[in-house]
C-alpha cells in the first residue's frame, strides 16, 4: 500500500466530502449502458435482490430494475437521491453509508459497487467486508475501481520517480504516492481516490473474505482526457 498511487483534488473541491458528490451527481446524469451494462448483464443471469452501493443518481439501479432485478440503491448523497426519486418514484432508495450499510446480514443476492471503494483513504477492505456481510453466501459482488494505464504509469515514472516530486499536477488533480510525506505546504489539496494495481485489489478482496472469480480491464483514460494526444483526437 505504501507505493499506491493517490489522487487529490484542490481543497476547495472538498474531494472527500458528501457535498462534493452531491454537486457531481446533480451535474452529471449518466445513463445506464456501455461496458458497465454489458458486464452486469454477463454476470447477473437471473432476477435477484440486488444492492447498488453508492448509487448516486440511480441510473444504474434503474437500468438493472429494467432487466427484471429487484434493486435497492443506497448513497449518502441525499439530494441526488431526491432528484432520482422525482424521476423514478418507484425505485427504492436509501440514504446510507456504504461502510455501515443499514441492512441485515445476507440480505442480497448481488451487489454492484461502481467507482466507490477507491474513495476511502483508509482503504477498501472494510468497505468490501461490509458488502460481504450483507451478501448471501452465493452472491455476486461486481466492483469497479480505477487502475493505472500506460499513460499514468509513464507520468508517474517521470514525475514521482525520476524527478522525485512529492506531487505533480495532472488535469487539475494532484498525484502522489502513499509512501511520500503528505504534501508540500504550498499545495492545498484533499484526498480523492486511489488507483490500484490489479494484483493489489485482488489481494484486498481476498482479505475481505471474497473469492475473486474474474476480472476485466477496460480503458477510460481517453474519455477522461489523460493523454493530451488522445484528448486532441476525440
Amino acid at each position: 500500500m505504501r507505493s499506491l498511487r493517490r489522487v487529490f483534488l484542490p481543497a476547495d473541491y472538498a474531494g472527500g466530502d458528501t457535498k462534493y458528490w452531491e454537486a457531481q451527481w446533480l451535474e452529471e446524469l449518466r445513463p445506464f449502458g456501455g461496458i458497465t451494462a454489458r458486464l452486469l448483464q454477463a454476470h447477473l443471469h437471473s432476477p435477484s435482490l440486488l444492492l447498488e452501493a453508492g448509487c448516486g443518481q440511480g441510473e444504474v439501479a434503474v437500468g438493472l430494475a429494467a432487466l427484471g432485478h429487484a434493486v435497492i440503491g443506497v448513497d449518502l448523497a441525499s439530494e441526488a437521491l431526491t432528484d432520482c426519486r422525482r424521476r423514478h418514484p418507484d425505485l427504492p432508495l436509501v440514504v446510507g453509508d456504504v461502510g455501515r450499510l443499514p441492512f441485515r446480514d445476507g440480505a442480497f443476492d448481488a451487489i454492484t459497487s461502481l467507482g466507490v471503494v477507491e474513495h476511502f483513504e483508509a482503504g477498501p477492505i472494510t468497505i468490501l467486508q461490509e458488502h460481504r456481510r450483507v451478501a448471501t453466501d452465493n452472491a455476486i459482488l461486481l466492483v469497479t475501481v480505477p487502475a493505472r494505464g500506460w499513460y499514468r504509469k509513464w507520468s508517474d515514472l517521470l514525475n514521482l520517480r525520476l524527478k522525485r516530486a512529492q506531487l505533480y499536477e495532472q488535469r487539475g488533480r494532484w498525484i502522489g504516492l502513499r509512501s511520500r510525506p503528505h504534501l508540500e505546504s504550498s499545495v492545498k489539496v484533499r484526498f480523492h481516490q486511489y488507483e490500484f494495481p490489479r494484483r493489489m485489489i485482488q489481494r484486498m478482496a481476498r482479505a475481505a473474505g471474497l473469492e475473486v472469480e474474474s476480472w476485466q480491464p477496460f480503458g477510460v483514460a481517453w474519455a477522461l482526457g489523460d493523454s493530451p494526444l488522445l484528448t486532441r483526437l476525440i
